[in-house]
């Protein structure tokens, strides 16, 4: 799979809850991301669309089999830099749409919704 991060996103766990599955995933933004270069040279802010293939990374993780269909939903509420660790939350609204959100310290940085189809 071809992707602009450098690292990996780290599933964290996954909760069974009566109204699916809820998923924690982690990434941390290397300050050498080879995105980071051409992203405001002299003041780097991570993407927002890596942020949103952070949150495709941990629902695949979760959910095997399902492709990306659309993208319902993405709000950006705040940058993230380089040395900051993404955090993700993601429940499974049913079998293939799920909604996340993505925080820093805390701080809402994000929210994107996803819609799947199933390859099995």
């Amino acid at each position: 799979m071809t992707t602009p991060l450098a690292g990996e996103v780290v599933v964290t766990a996954v909760t069974p809850t009566p109204d699916g599955p809820v998923v924690t995933a982690r990434y941390t933004v290397a300050p050498d991301e080879p995105v980071l270069a051409g992203h405001y040279r002299a003041f780097p802010i991570f993407p927002g669309v890596c942020l949103v293939e952070c949150v495709h990374r941990a629902a695949v993780a979760s959910s095997p089999g399902a492709v990306l269909s659309t993208m319902d939903s993405v709000r950006l509420l705040a940058p993230v830099f380089p040395g900051d660790t993404v955090d993700i939350t993601l429940s499974w609204r049913d079998s293939l749409s799920c909604k996340a959100s993505v925080a820093v310290d805390s701080r809402a940085v994000a929210s994107v919704a996803l819609t799947y189809r199933s390859t099995l």
